[in-house]
């Protein structure tokens, strides 16, 4: 009934130039530019690289956005689903979780490829990865809502869909990271896997790096309540 009186009145017209008006606006177009990334990932990795369709700023923005999805996927996930006690939930532990490893995965990779004739800058790189996640970011809430409704039998709509959701995401990160270094299959195959060795070694320097800090402050610290105990 109301677009058969559109068709005659066209009633709607207020509403659709008031959002042609605001996705008009540049932060609203580099944000709605993630849809793209969906259905045509390597002319929106080619836009993104040669046109700069999208910044920083909203790069950005989306990376935030994952983290309070990731965080209230924590806390509406339904209970059948999960096994977390939302007490014991620590906020900064969570967000790191999300975080760390993606900045590792853009550092890694961007110097990876600097040394295997990749063309990619750190911002297509920086910018291309929170876009290739643009299935969980757009799906990730939906499917969380939903497993509020499903019984225990149900189970598997739940998990099948977080299952496409990953996969789907994981091909996309792939094919930008293909087009942003200008690589071909198996030498993306090969840069994605150098990557991963990349960040395994990098956590690995940094808790070495840590258990020697922490048995040099523990062994300063021993020392200084020895002085005090003698004098």
């Amino acid at each position: 009934a109301i677009r058969y009186a559109d068709k005659k009145k066209n009633i709607l017209e207020p509403a659709r130039r008031k959002t042609k008006k605001f996705k008009s606006q540049s932060l609203v177009k580099e944000l709605l530019f993630l849809t793209r990334f969906i259905k045509h990932p390597i002319d929106s990795v080619y836009y993104l690289k040669n046109y700069e369709r999208v910044s920083i700023l909203s790069a950005t923005l989306l990376y935030l956005v994952l983290v309070v999805e990731y965080l209230l996927t924590i806390y509406w996930t339904g209970f059948l689903f999960t096994n977390r006690i939302l007490e014991n939930v620590n906020f900064f532990f969570e967000i790191g979780t999300v975080l760390i490893p993606l900045l590792l995965f853009i550092v890694v990779n961007y110097l990876v490829s600097t040394i295997t004739d990749g063309e990619g800058k750190f911002r297509d790189v920086y910018i291309g990865t929170i876009y290739s996640l643009a299935p969980i970011i757009l799906f990730l809430l939906p499917v969380t809502l939903i497993s509020n409704v499903l019984t225990f039998n149900e189970a598997f709509i739940y998990t099948f869909s977080m299952q496409i959701i990953i996969v789907w995401s994981v091909i996309i990160l792939f094919t930008t990271i293909k087009e942003i270094h200008d690589f071909t299959f198996w030498g993306t195959v090969r840069n994605i896997l150098v990557t991963l060795f990349g960040m395994f070694l990098t956590v690995l320097v940094f808790f070495v790096l840590y258990v020697l800090f922490d048995q040099v402050i523990d062994f300063v610290i021993s020392i200084i309540e020895e002085v005090i105990l003698r004098v």
